[in-house]
């Protein structure tokens, strides 16, 4: 398998609390699906789920990350296998970071 190159972070959930009073807090609770975690395998053609050690943050911006949390996926996972139908007639030759 090709390494299937992923951004550092990306947005995965989102929660929006109430108009918060000062001392006032709010709980919000995000459920993150395999599908989630999965970046797409061209050469399975389906969705994939690596196996790994994954870090979630909760912050109000991606400027204020706060103190992870992190979990572990043991095995890889087909999230979702689709089929070759849209393949072009010709190779496509794509450009990836660092090369």
């Amino acid at each position: 398998n090709k390494d299937m190159h992923k951004p550092a972070f990306e947005l995965r959930g989102f929660g929006k609390t109430k108009l918060l009073q000062p001392g006032e807090s709010q709980t919000l609770s995000i459920v993150l699906q395999p599908r989630d975690l999965a970046s797409f395998s061209e050469e399975e053609s389906a969705w994939v789920a690596h196996a790994g050690q994954y870090r979630l943050y909760a912050a109000s911006s991606s400027e204020a990350l706060g103190q992870p949390a992190s979990f572990v996926l043991p095995a890889r996972q087909v999230v979702e296998k689709c089929g070759k139908w849209l393949l072009p007639r010709v190779a496509i030759n794509e450009w990836q970071p660092g090369r």
